[in-house]
């Protein structure tokens, strides 16, 4: 069965409960969380989607994202991310700004996606690295923000439109540039 996503109007009116293949070939506005995973040295996480993904398999993605579960609040969802795709608990969570629009639309795939979503900091300093779940992640690579702005530069198609967007939007990389 489906995963049904809470969808908005453009006003951010709950409009209903939609298969989630539906919300994203109609591009509903529907909740999503990313969540920015940091070592104490501010060294970033990043993770790439694994093979079997529905939208941007294989891509190197934000440490976690997340579509909310109905019901579920923002910073839930980050929690429950975390949990889920690098087996990490009782992170402390810092918003990065405000819920955000974020359309990351891509028509030759058939996917409108658009997004309510919220952004968020995490700092990790245990000693060992994060555990990903194999369904969910087929890598994780710890980068200096310097590393990771330079790979963006010279090879953008190696990440997802939504790390691109929040690197832009966040100012995340700003002092690496």
């Amino acid at each position: 069965m489906d995963e049904l996503f809470e969808t908005f109007d453009a006003a951010g009116t709950p409009t209903g409960l939609v298969p989630r293949p539906a919300v994203h070939a109609r591009g509903l506005w529907h909740r999503a969380v990313h969540v920015w995973l940091f070592a104490p040295d501010g060294r970033v996480w990043v993770q790439q989607r694994g093979p079997d993904k529905d939208i941007n398999a294989g891509c190197w993605d934000v440490s976690v994202g997340e579509h909310l579960q109905p019901g579920e609040t923002y910073a839930e969802a980050a929690h429950r991310g975390l949990r889920e795709e690098l087996g990490l608990e009782g992170l402390a969570l810092e918003a990065l700004g405000d819920v955000r629009r974020a359309v990351l639309d891509r028509p030759e795939q058939g996917i409108h996606d658009h997004e309510l979503q919220q952004a968020w900091r995490a700092v990790y300093a245990g000693a060992e690295p994060p555990a990903p779940a194999a369904d969910e992640v087929a890598d994780l690579r710890l980068l200096a923000p310097a590393e990771l702005h330079a790979w963006l530069e010279t090879a953008p198609e190696d990440f997802t439109p939504g790390l691109r967007q929040d690197v832009a939007d966040l100012g995340l990389l700003d002092a690496a540039a």
